[in-house]
């Protein structure tokens, strides 16, 4: 599911650019407006995360490339889909691309306490002199279960040679690896060949607000998809208008952009990676390093009705971004000692009321395996202790073909899984689907912000773009959610 943002990314719409800048890049994939000028004036290409032809995935997509084939991009290399369903302990060689090297998760019975930082498992679970020393804890006892702890294992011993020996021992509820999760994200690819958008003039009438990008109506310069999902006639009785907040636990997100200055909750942003407050994580450039994160918001809650930019789907729904990927600009890693640490997070804002409004948690991430039980617990609690539904990117395929092994976490049951639909609200054929997807969403040629300036746009494709629609559905967010 991994692939090189670094270049699938790079063409966006910046609305403060010079025009001269766009010189040379075709008509087809204009995107935004230069400053001052019409909306849709400037060109500087356009940006997908999935689809099903091909290039070179080492093509630039500066802002002078040349426009994309016909016959479509090639797809970058993704690590998470060419992962292949999570292997048995019998049949497992070291080292596995699929975990944490040298860290297993520990999750203690009611009856243990994980103590400080340096505690060992000597005396209550460590059979045979196995040295396991205890991290990190990521999240504290709840109920009949102990708190669950990062822990550091011995080199010569293996992942699931650790989970093994230490499974089923005294004081141990149960031990699993610390999963490597990859960005369900994409590659480039034209507008034509993404389905460009074209918006009847009587559509955009329907439309109550002045955001540029959300009536204009030329192709590919606008945001099809909300009138498409019939989110247009839907404001006419639902409007979030800042009564419900979205986590996003993503990339970050651009916390200066100026479609977001209205709608982010930037006092509570998070880098869980680094477990430090967004604006001051040491490594993160302008709260998102990717743009991942920053177009997902954009689509959920980008600030409606203030004649800049575009209008996200929640009309004006609080949006919460969770950093939870490493913070490589491409082929960044989300551990599940993080996630669970994000959910952690996110249940004490809760608990000690400085967030009481949080509905959904939007999560574009994905390992194809059978079990996380960490993870999925994490999930779980927070839907039946908060009545927060995690609606989760059912995932892009490889290389165009989509897949039909069990994708984590969408295909929890407790998770709403999301796939793809075109703009004509055909399937979208590099799609991942099997029995445990749940519903298909706009994710074709998606417009929204984007994270290399504070006026900086982009198109996106795929499965990660469609999951942003039941959390930015004004009749999720403003409504009670039937779970």
């Amino acid at each position: 599911m991994s692939n090189d943002a670094g270049q699938s990314l790079a063409s966006q719409v910046d609305r403060a650019s010079d025009p001269q800048d766009n010189e040379g890049t075709s008509d087809s994939t204009q995107a935004a407006a230069a400053e001052g000028s019409d909306p849709s004036a400037s060109v500087t290409g356009e940006s997908q995360e999935a689809g099903p032809d091909a290039a070179s995935p080492n093509s630039s997509s500066s802002l002078q490339s040349e426009e994309p084939s016909a016959q479509g991009l090639a797809q970058h290399s993704d690590a998470a889909n060419a992962t292949s369903t999570e292997p048995s302990l019998e049949s497992v060689d070291e080292p596995r691309d699929d975990v944490v090297p040298g860290e297993i998760i520990v999750v203690y019975d009611s009856a243990v306490s994980s103590g400080s930082q340096t505690f060992s498992l000597e005396d209550q679970a460590q059979p045979d002199g196995l040295d396991v020393q205890v991290v990190e804890e990521i999240a504290p006892a709840d109920g009949d279960v102990g708190p669950t702890v990062v822990a550091e294992i011995p080199d010569d011993t293996t992942v699931d040679e650790a989970v093994e020996q230490l499974s089923g021992a005294p004081g141990v509820a149960y031990v699993q690896p610390n999963y490597l999760y990859q960005l369900i994200d994409g590659f480039d690819v034209s507008v034509a060949d993404g389905g460009a958008s074209i918006l009847s003039e009587e559509a955009a009438s329907k439309a109550t607000v002045n955001d540029p990008y959300c009536i204009d109506t030329r192709e590919g310069k606008n945001q099809y998809y909300l009138y498409n999902s019939n989110v247009i006639d839907a404001w006419d009785s639902a409007k979030s208008d800042g009564s419900a907040t979205v986590a996003v636990l993503d990339t970050g997100c651009r916390l200066d952009h100026e479609d977001l200055q209205g709608t982010l909750d930037a006092a509570h942003a998070w880098d869980a990676y680094h477990d430090v407050a967004l604006d001051v994580s040491p490594t993160v450039s302008a709260g998102d390093n990717n743009g991942h994160g920053t177009h997902v918001c954009g689509i959920v809650s980008a600030q409606a009705n203030n004649a800049v930019g575009i209008a996200g789907a929640s009309y004006n729904a609080k949006v919460l971004p969770v950093k939870v990927f490493s913070d490589e600009a491409s082929n960044a890693s989300a551990p599940t000692a993080k996630i669970v640490q994000a959910y952690t997070y996110l249940d004490g804002l809760i608990k000690s009321g400085a967030l009481s409004d949080l509905r959904v948690v939007n999560m574009s991430l994905g390992l194809y395996g059978e079990s996380d039980p960490a993870f999925e617990s994490a999930i779980e609690k927070m839907r039946s202790e908060h009545n927060v539904l995690t609606v989760c990117a059912g995932g892009n395929g490889v290389n165009g073909v989509p897949k039909t092994e069990r994708s984590l976490p969408s295909d929890f049951d407790a998770c709403l899984s999301v796939t793809s639909l075109n703009q004509d609200r055909t399937y979208s054929p590099w799609a991942d689907y099997n029995e445990y997807k749940d519903i298909g969403a706009p994710g074709v040629s998606l417009l929204s912000t984007y994270k290399d300036s504070s006026s900086s746009y982009a198109f996106l494709n795929g499965t990660s773009m469609a999951s942003r629609w039941l959390p930015g559905s004004p009749l999720c967010c403003g409504r009670p959610i039937p779970i």
